[in-house]
This record gives C-alpha cells, structure tokens and sequence, in this order.
C-alpha cells in the first residue's frame, strides 16, 4: 500500500486523488469536520502517483525571496471590498484582460459555505476578496485548473500556502509557466463543521436565519474592521470589532485549527507560490511615512514570474524589507502553536454545550467569573468617572 501524511501532517489539499487515475482515493471527515483522503485498498494499483503529488511527502521551494514591498490598489473603492491593500484583484484584473482565468475562495450566500470558484470576469472579482477563517472546498477545482492551463490559458490561483503546494505538485510541468500562484499569508484554518455550529448558535439565538457573515469588513466603521453578522431580520444585526466575536476569539486562540496548520509544510522558506500577499501589520512602525495611506498589504515576490504579475498591476508600491515585514507578521514564516490545557477544555465544552457558551468556558472561565469580571470592570470605568 502507498502511505499518505497522517493526520497530524495532511493539509487536506487532495492533490492526491487528482493524480489518482482509478478513483482510489476517497474523502473522510474526522470529527472536527477536517477532511482528509483515504486509499481504497481494493482500487488501488500501488502507482505511487499520489505520493509523488504531495506536498508534504515532496516539499518544494521556490526561487526565495526576490524581493519585499508594500503595496495598494491604486482604486479606493477596490479597497473597501477588500481586507488589506486589495493586491490580488489588481493582480487578477490584468490576468482576465489577457482572457485568462481566476480561482479563489468565496463565501456564498446565502448558504455562508466557503470554497473555491472559477472567475472569467472583473465584476466578479469582488467574490473572492475578504477575509474567510474556514478552510476552503477544493473540489473539483485543481482538475479545472489543469484543463485550463492545458488549453493554454493563463490561470492565476490564490489560496493557502498548503493550497498552493497541492496545486504546484499537480500541475504537469509543460503547463507551469501559464499558471501564478497567489499565496495568502496564512495563520491557520478552521474547519467548516466549527463554522456550521457557529452558525447554527446564532441563527437559534437570533431565531433569525443568517444571511451573511463578513470577518474584517471595513465599511461598517470607517477606520476599523468589524465582524459582522447579517440575519434575515436586520434588527438582529451583529457588528462588532474584528476577533471580538466568539469565533474570530476562538480563530485568535489558535485552539482549533487544523493540525498540519502546527507545522505547516508550505510558509516561509518552503513556500512554492510566485507571491505571498497579506496585511503589512506594523506599517506605521516601519514605514510612517506611508501612516496616512489607509489598509497596506505587504507583498513578498518568490519568482521572477511573480516579479513581472506584481509590476504589471495597477498598484501603488514601496520598496520594504523582509526582515522588517515579519516582525508584526510572524505568520509570514513561522508556525503557530496551541495552549494544549485550554484545547482539552475546548474539546470538552464543544461537545456539550452550544457554540458561543464553549468558546466563552473556555476562553474566559466559568459563568460565575465572567459575571465577577463583568462587575469590576463596570466598577472600574464608573469609578474612572
């Protein structure tokens, strides 16, 4: 039998069981919601194709780093839709002018599953810009990519780190000069089941279906981003700020992504993209005299293919330093971690009682000291008056 990444190493980019040529490779779910490929011992013809496509048995690199720069979308109403600079839809609309094609992650609506589409258009951009802390649905979607790129297409994929290596792995080398890898700084995934129990919290706290959730949204607040909740009934409306609600608490805990997410086969110095892009935290610090400019993403240029895409774009860009981007951004090359004590009480909270009362257990204690903190901290501002 041919041996896949365990559980604790497996991205769940199924780069696997695209390579598969006798459908061996099956799909199953642990009981987080992570999905993870499977070898049918009775299909399988023992080819090794699905070990030679993996990221994480093959890690590849690329070129390093070309080059380090802050950037922004030269358009402000771009840059609304987006959660940083808004460097990827500036990067794709020069893709689809030369009649090429785009894959990225929406959230749709009005169902709030988030996965992967294909994009011929610029007005449709627009769906794959923001913030979505859910792993993303790959199906059916690296198949599409390779038709595309064999019909001689240009295709520009943006995604994950670990997306971006399953795609890179299975993708024929005659093909790889049409095909751009956008990589997202990334910090971790959280599995869609997570963001189902989420969902179905506030949906019977608000007796309200959801219509939309929006995890960094810039235009509730201006000068902010917020974390919003829309419900068919509006006066149900959730804004607060960002990673103050219970599930960007829980995305900021680090306490339940997936595990390969611990140690990541693909940021950093084993990053395989042509671009890593993000948020440039810290700008102010390094860069003040860009303060005044609004949301900055910082883009890290791996190739010289990736070096000619940034160029060609209708971008504002500054000259930046690597080793002054990483120090507000550790995500960029270095892995996260999880406090094991508080995970073993998420474990337990979740599976006894709703969403928004586990996350509150565990991140913050018992219902009788939460009220005790409530009270002294009303306290303390009262008496501040």
């Amino acid at each position: 039998m041919m041996d896949l990444p365990d559980k604790s190493s497996c991205t769940g980019c199924f780069a696997c069981s695209v390579a598969c040529s006798v459908h061996a490779i099956k799909d199953e779910c642990d009981e987080w919601g992570f999905h993870y490929p499977r070898i049918d011992k009775e299909l399988c013809l023992k080819c090794g194709a699905c070990t030679k496509v993996c990221p994480v048995l093959n890690k590849e690199s690329s070129d390093g780093i070309l080059g380090c720069y802050a950037a922004q979308h030269k358009d402000l109403e771009v840059m609304s839709k987006s959660a940083s600079g808004a460097v990827f839809p500036a990067i794709a609309e020069k893709v689809l002018e030369r009649h090429g094609v785009v894959y990225g992650c929406e959230m749709s609506l009005p169902d709030c599953k988030v996965r992967h589409i294909r994009v011929t258009h610029i007005s449709d951009v627009s769906r794959l810009q923001g913030s979505k802390y859910v792993q993303s649905d790959l199906n059916g979607i690296f198949k599409e990519a390779i038709v595309d790129l064999s019909r001689g297409v240009d295709v520009l994929f943006s995604g994950t780190p670990c997306q971006c290596a399953g795609l890179r792995k299975c993708v024929p080398v005659r093909y790889q000069s049409k095909l751009l890898l956008v990589e997202i700084v990334c910090h971790g995934v959280m599995s869609p089941q997570l963001f189902e129990a989420y969902k179905n919290d506030l949906t019977r706290r608000a007796s309200s279906p959801i219509k939309e959730v929006l995890f960094r949204d810039k235009q509730s607040y201006p000068g902010r981003s917020s974390f919003v909740v829309r419900f068919e009934d509006s006066t149900k409306d959730i804004c607060v700020r960002s990673y103050s609600d219970p599930y960007g608490r829980l995305f900021q805990s680090r306490l339940a992504l997936r595990n390969s997410c611990y140690r990541c086969p693909a940021r950093g110095k084993d990053s395989c993209a042509d671009l890593t892009i993000g948020d440039y935290w810290g700008i102010k610090k390094w860069h003040p005299e860009l303060a005044e400019k609004g949301a900055i993403s910082v883009v890290i240029v791996h190739t010289q293919k990736g070096e000619a895409a940034f160029f060609d774009a209708r971008l504002s860009r500054w000259k930046s330093d690597y080793s002054l981007a990483i120090k507000d951004n550790p995500s960029i090359c270095k892995d996260t971690s999880r406090n094991e004590a508080q995970y073993s009480m998420f474990v337990r909270c979740i599976r006894n009682m709703p969403f928004v009362e586990a996350v509150a257990r565990t991140l913050d204690g018992p219902r009788s000291i939460r009220l005790i903190r409530r009270i002294v901290g009303n306290a303390r501002r009262l008496l501040k008056i």
